[in-house]
Parts: structure tokens; C-alpha cells; sequence
């Protein structure tokens, strides 16, 4: 009993020294306030004694707050580290929850792009429907999806953008229910419209969903787009 005791204490020990020497600051540094005249010579010590994850974070505090300098003067290292680590479990944190949001709209619906189809009966107002495919491989029907078409040159260059919005439902089934929709937008003489019109077949397209509400009245969104 004593040896395993003494194994888990062992393990602790190792476990805490282990945390303390990725994280703690050099007690040379740690207490030292910044001023108008000591930055460089605090790098200096830090590059001596700290570790590569302490130098990081106080590298991106510095760079982070250097253009508001009463965001770091006065401030202790120990201070400006802690901050950083704050500020970087925030920004992974909503990193997070986008990536999740992001990757769960593909989870549930596949996208087809066919093609175009001009719609030129009326002269005055040509219009180009974009044909494509939507399957629901969700468990419960789609009310509405949302998201946007991206065409682009062979030269990796952005021609233009379709905002797509589909309300009809498009209801869960066994293996996924294919629909295939079309949605019409006004022939600009913009250069990007004639592009498409005349080289699109030869021009990638990029589906990115934006939005997915289901009957039960649930959604998903994509919030990249938000602070």
C-alpha cells in the first residue's frame, strides 16, 4: 500500500513540476513592472531563462497591446502573460464554436452545382438561374438553407458571389432526399456576370452554407462572419 502511495506522490510531483516549468514566469522577470526604458532589457532576461510557451505569450501580449501603451506599461511580465493566456483561451474558444457551427452545416446537406440557364425571353431583363442540387442527409426535413456560391477564375481569383436562399422544405428520408432547385438573379453587364455567362462552365465553384432550419424549428449557423 505504501508503494503505491508513494508512486502516486511520485506521479504528482512530476505531474505539478511538469505544469509549473511550461507556465510559471522566471522569478528573475516575473515581478518586474514595465516602463518607458526597461522592455528591452526584460526581453533580454526572458530569453535567457524563460520557456518557449512563456516567450510566445508575452511576445503576442506586447505585439498585441503595443499600439495603447497604457495597456502595458505599469503592468508586471507576470501581469501581461496571464492576460495573454486569457485573451488566447477566448479567442480559441470562439474558434470553437465556429468551427463546430461550420462543419455541422455540412453535416446535414450536400450541395450540386449544375450549371446555368439563361433566362433571356424577357431583353430588358436577362436573368441567370443557377441549377443545382440540394440532398438532405440530416434525420429531420430542412425548412430553409442558406449560403453562398462562389464562383472562381482558373487563376484562383473571386468572379462573384450568389447569395442562395431556399424556403421550399425538403423533407429527411432513408439514404437523403435529393431536390433540385433553381435560382434566378438580373443579368448584370458587370464584367463578373458576363464571365460567368461566357467561360463559367470553366470556373470552380465554392458552396458555403450559411444557415440550415429544420421543421422542428431548430437551426444551424455559420457565425464566421461575427466578433
Amino acid at each position: 500500500m505504501k508503494y503505491i502511495i508513494s508512486l502516486l506522490l511520485i506521479a504528482i510531483t512530476l505531474s505539478s513540476v511538469s505544469q509549473l516549468y511550461a507556465t510559471s514566469v522566471p522569478k528573475l522577470v516575473a515581478n518586474q513592472t514595465i516602463t518607458h526604458s526597461n522592455l528591452s532589457k526584460i526581453s533580454s532576461d526572458l530569453k535567457e531563462t524563460a520557456s518557449d510557451e512563456i516567450i510566445e505569450l508575452f511576445i503576442s501580449a506586447i505585439t498585441r497591446l503595443g499600439n495603447t501603451p497604457d495597456s502595458i506599461l505599469g503592468k508586471t511580465v507576470t501581469q501581461l502573460i496571464e492576460e495573454q493566456k486569457k485573451h488566447n483561451r477566448e479567442e480559441l474558444e470562439k474558434t470553437l464554436i465556429k468551427a463546430g457551427a461550420r462543419i455541422e452545416l455540412f453535416l446535414n446537406h450536400k450541395f450540386h452545382y449544375h450549371g446555368i440557364q439563361f433566362l433571356d425571353e424577357d431583353t430588358n431583363k436577362p436573368m441567370n438561374n443557377l441549377i443545382f442540387d440540394i440532398t438532405n442527409i440530416s434525420d429531420k426535413g430542412i425548412k430553409k438553407i442558406a449560403g453562398n456560391l462562389s464562383f472562381y477564375s482558373q487563376q484562383g481569383h473571386l468572379v462573384r458571389v450568389f447569395q442562395i436562399v431556399i424556403d421550399d422544405p425538403i423533407p429527411a428520408e432513408k439514404g437523403g432526399k435529393t431536390l433540385t432547385f433553381g435560382q434566378a438573379f438580373l443579368h448584370d453587364t458587370q464584367t463578373a456576370d458576363i464571365l460567368i455567362r461566357t467561360s463559367g462552365q470553366d470556373m470552380q465553384t465554392i458552396w458555403t452554407p450559411k444557415l440550415i432550419e429544420f421543421v422542428d424549428g431548430t437551426k444551424i449557423e455559420d457565425i464566421t462572419s461575427e466578433d
